[in-house]
């Protein structure tokens, strides 16, 4: 049976603040994706993108793509600059 990926899975996993965690999480993606055991529900997806690029950025809020170069890739520069 799979298991569903929490959103703060995928936070962890692209957040370099906490590498620690990071690594769980990667480590954790990593092998539910080869043993075709773990899905991500839509929720999760968005709710990452909330977190990752959220809409106030004009605002002054940092969030976790703050670290992309200018523009990143159109209109989800820091999310494609946080996948490797």
């Amino acid at each position: 049976m799979a298991a569903l990926v929490d959103t703060s899975v995928l936070v962890y996993r692209f957040d370099p603040r906490f590498p620690d965690r990071q690594n769980v999480a990667t480590e954790l993606l990593r092998g539910g994706i080869v043993e075709d055991s773990v899905r991500v529900p839509q929720q999760a997806i968005m709710e990452f993108v909330a977190v990752v690029y959220p809409s106030d950025r004009g605002r002054g809020t940092a969030s976790l793509g703050a670290g992309c170069p200018p523009g990143g890739r159109g209109d989800a520069g820091p999310i494609c600059c946080a996948i490797p």
